[in-house]
């Protein structure tokens, strides 16, 4: 799961006086002794109760007898002996047979696994470690399935590299749920903790003789930070998984850790007025249950990890805003038949108050974006895209998810300058959701990509000349540069690294992986773009993306690490090697330090652009005009032709960007001719980036008659508004801090608990 936050700057001090353990991200779960490797969800949606309800089933397959290492630390993968696995010995069905089952309720019976002499010293039982958070396990079983379902068959189905819907005819997406439903079962012993469900059999001490069909009952509370229970801006209840740093360990028990990939059903029932999007291949199957709830049935054939999949349910308006290309074919599956087509599911979801402004932006630029991914990096890997705008409180401007894309309100501008958010979010289907981190420190490997690209796909799908690009390209680097340099400065520099220099597979946790202040910077986005636009700058623009699609043809649906990126560019870039070029260099000066490499400093600098004129000829007549300012009487201003002086021009989204920039650096500008400039200048629906400067330059300055806007911007844009509470605050302004207090308690009720968290300990200090 991505998230994407504003380009804006830094300018308050992260909180660094906590110890760092306490926000390292602890990963349990053993998927290297057994993995689970498909998730059936059955869950019913309470919004009364604020609530999931219901049952998992885990197909899981084991890869390690505890006993049977071999030399040199080597695992193996096939089990320690054909005693070892009950399963196999004890049923055709590769499940205990009746007596066998009848006799375990005997204390005489043994039921320990039937190892060899020297493995009885291995006399723990084994368990099934799982990450959880915050919610009530009520039971879990066995489940045993009847001869006519070949269990070794299922798992084989559901474990390989992408499970097999058609081959497996007999167990389709409904059938699967059936036989789990109607299976006979065995109450499993289990221990749920703060941040794990650990699962065992009495006397079973190998992961070959574990059970392979496990189902787990519980409910999730309302307290946990996986899902939000909110409203929408309808005033309608909605709930949603938001990208929180515990994934979502407080919606459903899961392998959250790196490596651990599965695929999955879900079957999620909830009244019927409302609707349920997720994850998944095609859009869902609907039926209604004798309850008078309605049940939205999705699958998921691609193996992922289960941070991934997302989830939302709540009552909107829907629109398709595509239902073909002209370009990519897709595969649909019916009656167990591929069929490729040129058809392509894409629906857009959304308040009515926000529905007629979302069909109008995104329903031109979305078929525009996604051809321009096409031209650059080939066929989008997803059959259908779901788009939920998402309510004002969701703490980032985008997500994206297999087949489900969370965007922000503040996305939808007039001038459609936000909608390169969508561009970074659809860039996430290929970095970061079917190339992944395998280290998940290296989270650079899908932020830096993805802010890469963004402008790309961007820049593309508007028909911009590589000229254009590249020159709005300089100015859009400085102000990341700007930002960067910022950040570095104001916070701690643990978390300035793009990866810990540690062994893969001594990591048991992600070290800040809990860090509120992290969530809110920018670092791995833009330190990942500038080692990216460096690399650029040794081959030339379209050899690196060409790189750039053989990269994404090569570790399609792997899990990677900073060295294979570097690895593959050298494989087809070999003459650039040299002395101070090379896979160690960049290491050591890019990856393994905190420290900001020299090489970037060039993209601080706005020499020769064309675009900069204007910008800085309007910076000029109002440095004049507030010189003379300063001089003047207040009756005398009066009399000035501020129309003629200034003759302020219109300047583009990324000239107005810069312009702010250079004016909120300057000093003592006079407060009536900043509010001058933002009459002319800030028309009443500036796209979110331009008011959130306007806003800063408002509290630089106190222009009292902006406070309003400032306070709108906070109620309404609280993706892009954390650092503006603390401006108001470190002002040391009473009105400042009064517009801080109040916006805060309007909203605080509502606020995901990190962003609440962190703008409170900035207000109150705690």
């Amino acid at each position: 799961m991505t998230r994407l936050q504003p380009v804006s700057e830094l300018k308050v001090k992260m909180n660094s006086k906590n110890d760092s353990n306490n926000f390292d991200l602890h990963l349990l779960s053993n998927n290297d002794k057994i993995l689970v490797c498909h998730y059936v969800l059955d869950l019913t949606c309470d919004m009364e109760e604020k609530c999931f309800s219901g049952s998992i089933l885990l197909i899981c397959r084991p890869l390690l007898c505890k006993s049977s290492q071999k030399e040199e630390g080597v695992l193996s993968t096939s089990p320690c002996g054909s005693d070892c696995n009950l399963n196999e010995k004890k049923s055709e069905s590769s499940h205990l047979s009746d007596d066998y089952r009848r006799d375990k309720q005997s204390p005489n019976v043994s039921t320990s696994c039937f190892c060899t002499p020297e493995r009885q010293e291995f006399s723990e039982d084994f368990s099934l470690v799982l990450d959880s958070s915050l919610f009530q396990v009520s039971s879990v079983n066995e489940i045993v399935v009847g001869k006519e379902c070949n269990v070794n068959s299922l798992v084989e189905a559901y474990s390989g590299v992408n499970c097999d819907l058609i081959k497996l005819k007999d167990v389709n997406l409904m059938d699967l749920k059936s036989i789990w439903k109607s299976a006979e079962k065995i109450s499993l012993r289990f221990q749920a903790g703060v941040q794990s469900v650990q699962i065992w059999k009495q006397d079973i001490i190998c992961p070959f003789a574990f059970p392979q069909l496990i189902e787990v009952n519980y409910h999730t509370s309302p307290s946990g930070e996986s899902i939000k229970w909110t409203k929408s801006q309808d005033e309608i209840q909605c709930v949603f998984t938001h990208g929180h740093y515990l994934n979502n360990r407080s919606l459903f028990p899961s392998q959250d850790v790196p490596g651990a990939m599965a695929t999955w059903h879900a079957h999620i029932s909830c009244q019927p007025d409302y609707t349920v999007l997720m994850t998944g291949d095609d859009n869902p199957t609907v039926s209604q249950c004798d309850s008078g709830l309605k049940t939205y049935s999705f699958s998921s054939s691609i193996v992922m990890p289960s941070s991934t999949l997302a989830l939302a349910v709540g009552s909107w308006k829907q629109k398709d805003i595509i239902t073909q290309t002209n370009k990519q074919e897709f595969s649909t599956v019916e009656d167990g038949n591929v069929h490729s087509e040129k058809l392509f599911p894409c629906r857009l979801f959304s308040p009515e108050k926000h529905f007629e402004k979302a069909v109008k932006l995104l329903g031109s630029y979305v078929p525009k974006c996604l051809e321009a991914s096409y031209d650059v990096l080939g066929q989008y890997p997803f059959r259908r895209l779901d788009i939920l705008v998402v309510p004002d409180n969701f703490p980032s401007l985008g997500m994206a998810s297999p087949s489900l894309m969370f965007l922000s309100q503040s996305v939808l501008s007039d001038d459609g300058e936000m909608l390169v958010r969508f561009a970074h979010e659809l860039s996430h289907t290929w970095f970061g959701l079917v190339i992944g981190a395998r280290d998940w420190h290296e989270e650079w490997i899908s932020e830096g990509f993805a802010t890469y690209m963004e402008d790309v796909f961007h820049a593309q799908a508007l028909k911009k000349s590589t000229n254009t690009f590249m020159e709005e390209r300089q100015l859009h680097d400085y102000l990341k540069y700007k930002v960067l340099l910022a950040e570095l400065e104001n916070s701690p520099s643990d978390l300035h690294h793009l990866r810990e220099e540690i062994e893969l597979e001594s990591i048991k946790v992600v070290k800040n992986g809990m860090n509120p202040d992290k969530t809110f910077l920018q670092l791995h986005y833009i330190k990942g773009y500038f080692l990216l636009r460096y690399l650029e700058d040794q081959t030339g623009l379209q050899h690196f993306l060409q790189f750039m699609q053989r990269f994404v043809n090569k570790f399609s649906q792997q899990l990677i690490l900073s060295k294979d990126v570097l690895d593959l560019f050298f494989q087809e870039f070999p003459e650039l090697r040299s002395e101070d070029f090379n896979s160690e260099v960049l290491f050591r000066d890019w990856l393994n330090t905190s420290a900001l490499p020299m090489a970037v400093t060039k993209y601080g600098t706005l020499d020769a652009n064309p675009l900069m004129t204007l910008a800085h000829e309007t910076l000029q007549k109002i440095e004049a005009v507030n010189a003379t300012y300063k001089t003047l009487h207040w009756r005398k201003r009066r009399k000035l032709d501020i129309d003629q002086m200034l003759a302020l021009p219109k300047l583009t989204h990324v000239q107005m960007l810069v312009f702010l920039d250079k004016l909120l650096r300057m000093e003592r500008l006079h407060q009536q001719l900043l509010l001058l400039v933002f009459e002319r200048m800030s028309p009443e629906h500036s796209n979110p980036d331009v008011l959130h400067r306007w806003c800063e330059l408002a509290v630089k300055h106190k222009l009292t008659e902006i406070y309003p806007r400032v306070a709108d911007f906070l109620i309404h844009h609280q993706a892009m508004g954390v650092y503006l509470f603390g401006e108001l605050i470190i002002s040391r302004d009473p009105a400042q801090r009064r517009i801080a207090i109040q916006t805060f308690s309007k909203i605080e009720i509502e606020m995901e608990n990190g962003v609440r968290a962190v703008v409170k300990s900035m207000i109150y200090g705690i």
